[in-house]
């Protein structure tokens, strides 16, 4: 299986998007007839990395959509992702996550429990805690998203952070995750699903530097030192993606940790390998394939020994 690129040029432009870091996201319109969802969807056009006297683009498009199929397989609640093009721009489509309601975003959520939380304050929040978001969900009655099984909304946001940590998207800021109020008043308020994961996968990363990752006999260059290195530059201490995700998941209790470990368990190294391979060539490069496939390799088994440590 290859997945598909989508062609949005014809596609009828909503608006622009004016959140986030990187410019050129536009709301579009899917045309009628295509194999993807109806609504609006956003197009990313893949960025360029600038380097000295070199430039090279990014691999935040084939970043996000192996992050959104790799979320499918863990069970996670996602944005759907498609690869497209627009014009001669590369980027990915990602679908709107609010359906009509009204997207709060987490910096809010959490101003809204704490009035002297930070809401501006992107790196290394001091108030942006696994104990703070819970207890927000909690506090505002939050249920999961739509489809999802009727769980709690923290467990459900505990796997947001597994899928972090098994792609090594080190973004997960106040602003990447929200909750759906229903303009009507008439529905509970409920978790949005997980969006936005192209910081992952060391999408940053030249081809040349992955090769030396792959390759090296120095302990402290290779994928899984490259790993060890993942880190949240958001949430308070800068915690391991690891260790987040399993703070997370242990403040869930135990048959959240045995459940958690169960989706691990299915998923091996020839799964991982197939939601790298599947994106098209001339898309991501071999090396990107390989050091993708390590680096969600050495994740998943980082994970798996915590997690039954935790037990």
């Amino acid at each position: 299986m290859t997945y598909p690129v989508v062609d949005v040029s014809a596609w009828e432009v909503l608006g622009f998007e004016p959140m986030g870091s990187k410019p050129g996201k536009i709301w579009l319109a899917v045309s009628p007839g295509l194999h993807v969802a109806e609504g609006r969807w956003l197009f990313k056009p893949t960025t360029t990395q600038v380097e000295h006297d070199r430039q090279f683009l990014k691999g935040d498009d084939w970043a996000e959509k192996i992050a959104s199929e790799t979320a499918t397989l863990l069970g996670v609640p996602a944005a759907p992702v498609e690869l497209a093009i627009r014009h001669d721009q590369l980027g990915i489509i990602s679908g709107d996550v609010s359906a009509g309601w009204e997207l709060v975003l987490g910096n809010e959520v959490l101003h809204g429990q704490d009035p002297d939380y930070d809401r501006g304050r992107r790196r290394g929040v001091p108030g942006y805690t696994i104990e703070a978001v819970f207890a927000a969900l909690r506090s505002l009655d939050v249920s999961p998203p739509t489809g999802s099984p009727d769980v709690d909304a923290s467990l459900v946001f505990a796997g947001y952070l597994l899928l972090d940590a098994l792609v090594a998207n080190t973004d997960r800021h106040h602003e990447n995750w929200g909750v759906l109020v229903d303009p009507n008043g008439e529905e509970r308020t409920q978790l949005a699903r997980t969006f936005d994961h192209a910081s992952c996968l060391g999408f940053q990363l030249s081809d040349d530097e992955r090769a030396e990752h792959l390759q090296t006999n120095d302990a402290n260059r290779t994928v899984g030192a490259y790993a060890a290195r993942g880190r949240s530059r958001h949430f308070a201490a800068g915690p391991s993606l690891v260790d987040l995700a399993v703070e997370a998941i242990a403040a869930c209790g135990h048959e959240a940790r045995s459940d958690f470990r169960a989706r691990l368990q299915k998923m091996d190294d020839e799964h991982l390998a197939a939601v790298a391979a599947a994106v098209p060539v001339g898309r991501m490069s071999q090396p990107s394939r390989m050091f993708s496939t390590r680096l969600m390799g050495e994740n998943r088994r980082r994970l798996l020994n915590e997690l039954e440590r935790a037990d």
